[in-house]
């Protein structure tokens, strides 16, 4: 059986020689202060979500005393017993937010096929095709203005040599 952590009882075990291991609290289960190879010492929470086993590194030992790291064990364990998963939670906070610029970018978007892996080879994907492409913009539907500088003549429609 675990024996309840105190200061002491932290402080006495030696760190494994390669590895770690694990000084479970005989207070609060799946609880305890991890010991690593290289001397660190991290709080850490064992629990599963949907059959899965997951570890919970909650604090180092110096920054986080032993009673606030038994609190947020329990805080976490409770979270575990509502059906939520602590980890997945800090993961998501953590994670960066997707650059949106980046991913529906207009060049991007024309030279991406997405039916394969393989960028799609045509002259729409060129960048020099892309800047031309916007230097030409539609006309308005209608009639084409005047080119000024010609006159009209009344033939412009008919071809050369018939009346």
């Amino acid at each position: 059986m675990a024996r309840k952590l105190t200061d002491t009882l932290i402080r006495s075990p030696e760190p494994p020689a390669t590895g770690q291991r694990v000084v479970w609290d005989g207070a609060v289960p799946r609880f305890g202060l991890r010991l690593a190879a290289g001397g660190s010492r991290a709080w850490v929470v064992k629990y599963k979500v949907r059959g899965r086993s997951r570890w919970l590194t909650l604090g180092t030992y110096p920054l986080l005393k032993l009673t606030d790291a038994r609190a947020k064990a329990k805080k976490a364990l409770a979270k575990v017993v509502q059906g939520e998963d602590p980890a997945a939670e800090r993961r998501a906070a953590n994670a960066p937010a997707p650059d949106y610029a980046a991913i529906f970018s207009p060049t991007l978007l024309l030279s991406r096929n997405l039916r394969s892996a393989r960028p799609r080879r045509c002259w729409t994907s060129r960048p020099a095709t892309l800047e031309l492409a916007g230097a030409f913009r539609a006309s308005p539907p209608g009639p084409r203005p005047r080119r000024e500088g010609r006159q009209s003549t009344g033939q412009e429609g008919r071809r050369p040599g018939r009346a």
